[in-house]
């Protein structure tokens, strides 16, 4: 079971990866077609050009904190998008929207609880 876990957290972070370096190919992209150079890109970061140079080949592992301040030296706003898969799905169907839970009795004290499982899809 553990390595199955440590296996899916394996994959999930290739995944991310792999966005990550086609975000920053389009990035770079984008600064070229612009006319920008890494040298002016490392001044505004306050960094190194060879350190601009390593994050656009892909030697690097930045940060997503370090690719939305490139994005937005560039130009470029950065938008995440929610995406539920299958399985998550199901299990969204099937949670009961409004519940409500019995009386709860404490002493001479009488509670009522309710909670909400709003989840929007």
């Amino acid at each position: 079971m553990l390595n199955q876990k440590r296996r899916e957290s394996i994959r999930k972070r290739r995944e991310q990866n792999k966005r990550d370096w086609q975000l920053i190919s389009d990035l770079v992209e984008i600064r070229k077609k612009l006319g920008i150079e890494q040298a002016d890109i490392a001044q505004k970061m306050s960094v190194s050009q060879s350190t601009i140079s390593r994050f656009e080949s892909g030697q690097t592992n930045p940060t997503q904190q370090t690719i939305r301040r490139y994005a937005r030296i560039v130009g470029v706003s950065i938008e995440y998008q929610l995406v539920l898969d299958a399985e998550i799905r199901h299990v969204i169907q099937d949670v009961t929207t409004y519940q409500e839970m019995p009386h709860l009795q404490y002493g001479k004290n009488k509670y009522t609880v309710q909670y909400t499982d709003k989840v929007l899809a």
